[in-house]
């Protein structure tokens, strides 16, 4: 069986789809499987694709647009032990990826820092050691980042949520799991195009409703505070008290 599988959902982006897929197999080789998902009318990244070795799907007119539903569409095809995700405008800069799985040690999901690059700087960015309760409040692990292994993965992307479906994928899942992070930097998130085609650019004005779905989903009394500082930097000035919610009985109940 192979080790790893990462999914890249891809949207007329031909040449950022290139530069992704020549560091996954120049970093990790190609002993691993790639699942490329198009969800472009026209296909337009299979020429790219098949310069590859990889499991190219193009999304028929009745598949649900997004990345969400291409992410989903891609778990159904991953037969590695482990699986990835990246987006097609980031690109992997190193092969720790694969360290971070060949040292999990029994561990359900591992995660690792990342690299930023804008305006021709790469910074490297240390998320140190975080855990359920900073994830609770924001996503602090980009695609990329981390890797599930497959068998853990219980439930499927929101495909309903209009951004941060990432975020809602890793809680939904991330209960009850082994955890194991590294001091190791697997990707580069490339916020060049953050202003102008990412997926996160389109989906920018919908961040503060999809804040409000995922705090919803996931109440946390003691996290009050902390949630309502993270929602005033997006414009919504949320009272406190209103995000003193407790979990109800199977509050984490997503079939």
């Amino acid at each position: 069986m192979l080790n790893l599988s990462i999914i890249i959902a891809t949207y007329k982006r031909p040449q950022l789809l290139s530069r992704c897929l020549e560091s996954i197999y120049l970093n990790l080789g190609r002993d691993i499987q790639v699942v490329v998902v198009d969800d472009s009318e026209t296909g337009e990244g299979f020429e790219i694709a098949s310069k590859y070795p990889t499991t190219y799907l193009k999304k028929s007119i009745y598949d649900r647009r997004g990345q969400a539903a291409s992410r989903n569409i891609g778990l159904k095809y991953c037969v590695g032990s482990f699986v990835a995700f990246i987006d097609d405008d980031d690109f992997l800069a190193t092969g720790h990826l694969n360290e971070m799985i060949e040292l999990s040690n029994g561990s359900d999901f591992v995660y690792g820092n990342y690299f930023e690059f804008s305006n021709d700087n790469l910074k490297a960015v240390d998320i140190g050691k975080v855990g359920i309760n900073e994830m609770l409040v924001c996503n602090r692990l980009p695609c990329g980042s981390f890797a599930f292994k497959r068998d853990s993965i219980k439930y499927n992307f929101d495909e309903d949520l209009r951004s941060h479906e990432d975020w809602d994928f890793i809680l939904k899942n991330i209960f009850d799991l082994n955890l194991r992070q590294f001091n190791l930097y697997p990707v580069v998130i490339d916020k060049s195009y953050n202003n102008t085609s990412s997926y996160m650019a389109r989906t920018k004005n919908y961040f503060g409703l999809d804040f409000l779905a995922i705090y919803a989903r996931f109440p946390c009394l003691e996290l009050a505070e902390k949630r309502a500082a993270m929602l005033t930097t997006m414009g919504l000035n949320i009272p406190v008290k209103l995000l003193q919610v407790e979990p109800y009985l199977n509050q984490r109940n997503f079939s």
